[in-house]
Order: C-alpha cells, then sequence, then structure tokens
C-alpha cells in the first residue's frame, strides 16, 4: 500500500453514476435517480445513487517507490484502486503527469458543464470550475466516482490510464503519426466515449496497452479481449514506434512488457 493520507475522512454526500442501472450501483438495482441533458440535439438520461462516503481531502499514491502522485477527495478503497492502477503506468510516463497536471487526480461526482455533464467517465478539463475553488481544473485530471466503482471488480480503473493517454497526447509521447494511415483514419473516425474527437480511440488504445502489460491475466485480457482495432496488434505495433513505448520514456524492462505475447 503506497497511500499516505494528509488529511481525516470525513463523511460527504456523492453522486456515483452508471452507464447501466440493471449493474447494481452501492445502493443496489432499485434507487437510481436520473438527470436528463441534451447532447448534439438529443435528450440523454444520467443515471446515478446518491450516498455518503468517507471522503480524504488530500493524499498523496507514492508510485514506483518514489513519484508522488496528489490525490484528493476520495475514500480509502477508491485511492487503492488509485494506487494499483498507477502502479501499471510506467515511471517516465507518471513524471510528465506531474509536471503538466501538479494537482494530480481529483475524484468527483461529475465532469463536465451543461451539456457535457457526465456522472462516469473522467475528464482533462479545458477551464476551472467556480464551484470548486480548491482546485484548478486544468492543472488535474478529474475522475468520477462513477468509474471507480464501475471497475472495482478488475481491481484498477482503466478511466485513469485513458485520461493519463490524453496528457501523452500533449507533446506528441502518442499520436497516429506511426499508424498505418488506414488505421488512423479508422481510430480518429471511431465513436469511443462520450467525448466528441479524434484522439478518443488512440486514448483508449494507450489505457489497453497498458492493461496488455499488466501480468494480472484479468487486466491483461481487459487489454487484448475481445479483440477490437483499438486493441489488436496493428494498433499495438503502431504504439510501440510512439515515443511513449520507446527509450528514454521506457527502459528495456518495461519495454518488454509490451512484447507482443
Amino acid at each position: 500500500m503506497s497511500v499516505i493520507e494528509e488529511s481525516t475522512p470525513s463523511s460527504q454526500r456523492v453522486r456515483i453514476g452508471s452507464y447501466n442501472t440493471r449493474v447494481p450501483g452501492p445502493l443496489g438495482t432499485t434507487v437510481f435517480e436520473s438527470e436528463t441533458v441534451t447532447r448534439r440535439g438529443r435528450p440523454v438520461e444520467l443515471y446515478f445513487q446518491e450516498t455518503s462516503l468517507d471522503l480524504i481531502e488530500n493524499a498523496r499514491i507514492r508510485a514506483h517507490g518514489e513519484i508522488e502522485i496528489p490525490c484528493h477527495r476520495g475514500t480509502r478503497d477508491q485511492l487503492r484502486l488509485l494506487d494499483a492502477t498507477l502502479a501499471l503506468v510506467p515511471p517516465e510516463h507518471l513524471r510528465l503527469v506531474n509536471s503538466r497536471k501538479p494537482q494530480g487526480f481529483l475524484l468527483s461526482d461529475s465532469t463536465g458543464l451543461g451539456d457535457s455533464l457526465s456522472y462516469t467517465g473522467g475528464l482533462n478539463a479545458g477551464r476551472d470550475y467556480r464551484a470548486t475553488p480548491l482546485y484548478d481544473e486544468t492543472q488535474l485530471i478529474l475522475i468520477t466516482y462513477g468509474a471507480l466503482w464501475e471497475n472495482r471488480d478488475l481491481g484498477i480503473c482503466p478511466t485513469v490510464m485513458h485520461e493519463i493517454g490524453h496528457v501523452m497526447t500533449h507533446r506528441s509521447e502518442i499520436s497516429y503519426g506511426p499508424f498505418p494511415e488506414e488505421r488512423a483514419q479508422a481510430l480518429r473516425g471511431t465513436t469511443a466515449s462520450r467525448n466528441p474527437g479524434e484522439l478518443e480511440a488512440l486514448c483508449n488504445a494507450y489505457m489497453y496497452m497498458l492493461c496488455y502489460g499488466a501480468s494480472v491475466p484479468a487486466i491483461h485480457n481487459y487489454g487484448a479481449n475481445p479483440v477490437s482495432s483499438q486493441k489488436d496488434r496493428v494498433t499495438r505495433d503502431a504504439l510501440r514506434r510512439c515515443r511513449a513505448f520507446r527509450a528514454p520514456l521506457l527502459d528495456e524492462a518495461w519495454q518488454a512488457r509490451y512484447a507482443e505475447r
């Protein structure tokens, strides 16, 4: 366990979102509430459950023995999930996260505002939210409680890896440049999340690649199956040619993790 608590847990009300109300939330399947937003001219129902959690306002996760990542407003269980997730992210990638997102990770009911509101997933925000004066959202990564709940049985939170993928696009540590043109075009046109944008499938590919390199069979399988354009050998080979997966951002031991199996 590499979580360092810097404040005392306190009970607070939170909203935990879900993509699928047939799957139990923390309060079961019968007590989901909903909220409607309009996206691309169409109404979209957002589902969540409201409950109380013991949140730690400020903590740090010490990854790879020396890299400390600030984490805010998580429970002990959620921080353990983040700890296990960050252990699968290469050290130099985490150093880039620290330099570009110095406030670390903020766990939150929701991401986005207005028609971009969501109770699931995560976000590299492009603006600071007035509702959270303690934090500058442009200097951190938002992860929803819904994303952490959804992936608790896997033992990690892939959404965290996806959002780190966005950080890795800032200076093209990952990019479509090394991809075959046909595959790059296909990924650019893939609807990979609720957020529009040609980088969403690329960041999913990064997420799946980190899982592919895991030694835990369930996590490796998540990164490999079922096969899709975001996690097949063509995409993995292209990612290995990206700067993120070559020296000096990966040493030989880390490169070996992502060798084809």
